[in-house]
């Protein structure tokens, strides 16, 4: 499949990557956890599927994942994250990037696992939702994220081809939903907490990009290159375990395939 050379349209994650909510997001599931099950909820664990929807989140941790246990954890942990949406912050950087890229004509857009109110709501709380022309939330698509679905329709509502947009995310799931949707990928590693696996390629893909921060290489996520991955250093404010994790007490193998509950669809 042929790809633009210069990118229309920009088709970004919400959480960890506009946003900087991983730490809500985890603090919330967390204390879910521990209020309802009376476990916590391992930081590696999330850590291997950051992204994915909350019923499969809680089902990683829920011994007896029966639909009515799941949807109390959803349910409190969305009330729980509803009392603390007044602490949610974008990256430094990221409002001056998004008016930029609008000046230069870029289409944009959010394509989130998020519920497309709750995005709104999020946008509306850090004064972004006037930068994007669409948002496509975890209600939108029969097949969320790591499918291309949520990016096909993105870019479908945009007007622009597939080849001609790039996805944007922090996590696995925004880069290989990206990839399966046939566009450009972009690593946005500002916001990362699985940063190998964000990084694994597969043989064959279509280009990629690692962008470190969002603040001072902003006209970079305008270009595509085929079979190029630029890398540009993270911003001096990230933290250590942004970037790799170490955890003595994480099991030596575990299996990253996610675990899924399809009886309950629920996005975080």
């Amino acid at each position: 499949m042929p790809f633009a050379t210069e990118a229309r349209a920009l088709l970004f994650d919400l959480d960890g990557t506009v946003a900087d909510t991983h730490e809500l997001i985890f603090g919330c599931l967390d204390q879910t956890a521990r209020q309802i099950l009376g476990v916590p909820f391992p930081r590696w664990l999330w850590q291997d599927h950051v992204g994915a929807p909350l019923a499969d989140l809680f089902s990683l941790v829920c011994s007896t994942p029966q639909s009515q246990i799941i949807e109390e954890l959803v349910h409190c942990y969305r009330q729980m994250q509803l009392s603390l949406e007044h602490t949610i912050r974008p990256f430094p950087g990221v409002g001056q990037t998004l008016d930029d890229l609008r000046q230069r004509g870029m289409r944009l857009a959010v394509v989130t696992t998020k519920m497309r109110d709750v995005a709104i709501r999020h946008l509306d709380a850090i004064g972004f939702a006037r930068h994007f022309d669409a948002i496509v939330g975890f209600d939108d698509c029969i097949r969320p994220k790591p499918d291309a679905e949520p990016f096909l329709r993105a870019a479908q509502a945009l007007g622009v081809a597939p080849a001609a947009a790039a996805g944007v995310g922090d996590s696995p799931v925004d880069v290989q939903g990206a990839r399966a949707a046939g566009m450009v990928s972009i690593a946005a590693m500002w916001g990362t907490v699985s940063r190998d696996a964000v990084l694994a390629r597969p043989r064959r893909h279509p280009p990629f990009r690692v962008v470190g921060s969002i603040a001072v290489s902003w006209h970079q996520l305008s270009t595509s290159t085929r079979d190029r991955t630029t890398r540009f250093p993270a911003r001096a404010s990230q933290s250590p375990n942004r970037s790799k994790r170490s955890n003595p007490s994480r099991p030596q193998t575990e299996s990253s395939q996610r675990s899924s509950s399809k009886a309950v669809a629920m996005s975080c």
